[in-house]
């Protein structure tokens, strides 16, 4: 007659307790004293359900997770989220390690992309990380830009200038860039150019006068910072004509004519010549000097003249 089996197993995590008896063709013994005995934890399953709560804000996120369905025969002693960028080479990081279901990421990047996975840890060890959640922080607007640069040389009516892009561009792509002057920190600025070379041509300017220049930057969140002042000063040009002179009569052979020093475009002048003449086209040089008036003597009494008077820079600028 084989030997009856006289043990058993239990493969589920809980506690047992038990009798046992003896059976024969005579009947049932009694039971046997109680035992009482625990198998142990096994590891918990993977967190469920992680998940952001609220919105998505450009430098941190708030995330939620349930329990395990099945801790594995233990409480659940922690928590553990890990966050990494989407970008290739980018390592898991601990965010959080402790007893709480949600949890704040802060110092993140604008207009990245992060996944997110959770871990929880009981008697029995650790979990499988969850499934894995992936977010998108907001962009930014654009950091400042760097002040412009100056192309090659001034020319007397334009410049042409250059930047680079702004050292931070807000987690999205820089979209236009703006360029504003002004003839100082005090006028009026107006806008020169908008578009998204970083460089320009900005013309219409005056000879010999210096100019403000600031730029920002922007994208789809909108527009950055203005950079830090730049100042460039354009070529010096030829002085302006000057304004038909005065004529006033001393006597009858003598006249006096003045005139004002136009705007000099940069340049400094170096003498007036004054032309002199009875007929427009027959005049002559009869002055050539720094001063602003000279007197026409020996004329004709009761005769029409023409006069007219030249300004000419140095030959220094």
């Amino acid at each position: 007659m084989p030997h009856p089996d006289l043990s058993c197993r239990f493969t589920f995590c809980l506690s047992i307790t038990q009798q046992i008896f003896a059976h024969n063709t005579e009947g049932k013994s009694g039971p046997s004293e109680v035992v009482e005995y625990s198998t142990c934890p096994d590891k918990p399953a993977p967190p469920t359900k992680l998940a952001v709560k609220g919105k998505i804000h450009p430098h941190n996120v708030k995330v939620t997770w349930d329990p395990p369905k099945d801790t594995g025969g233990s409480d659940i002693s922690k928590y553990t989220l890990e966050i990494s960028e989407t970008s290739p080479g980018s390592k898991w990081e601990t965010a959080y390690s402790g007893s709480t279901r949600e949890h704040v990421c802060a110092h993140l990047k604008p207009g990245t992309s992060y996944q997110l996975r959770v871990h929880c840890v009981g008697k029995g060890g650790q979990s499988q990380p969850s499934d894995v959640l992936t977010i998108q922080t907001s962009a930014v607007p654009p950091g400042p830009c760097h002040p412009p640069c100056l192309v090659g040389k001034a020319k007397p009516r334009e410049i042409v200038l250059q930047w680079d892009p702004p050292s931070t561009d807000g987690g999205s792509e820089v979209t236009e860039y703006i360029v504003e002057m002004a003839n100082s920190d005090q006028d009026e600025r107006r806008q020169s150019y908008h578009g998204q070379a970083p460089e320009c041509t900005v013309n219409g300017l005056l000879p010999g006068r210096t100019y403000c220049f600031w730029i920002r930057a922007a994208n789809k969140a909108g527009l950055g910072p203005y950079s830090e002042k730049a100042e460039f000063t354009t070529a010096p040009g030829p002085p302006d004509a000057c304004c038909p002179p005065q004529l006033t009569c001393k006597t009858a052979t003598c006249v006096v004519a003045s005139w004002e020093s136009p705007a000099c475009n940069g340049a400094e002048v170096s003498e007036y010549r004054v032309e002199w003449g009875q007929l427009e086209g027959l005049m002559h040089i009869v002055y050539s000097g720094p001063l602003l008036s000279y007197e026409v003597k020996g004329l004709i009494p009761a005769t029409t003249y023409y006069c007219r008077v030249q300004v000419r820079k140095s030959a220094l600028c």
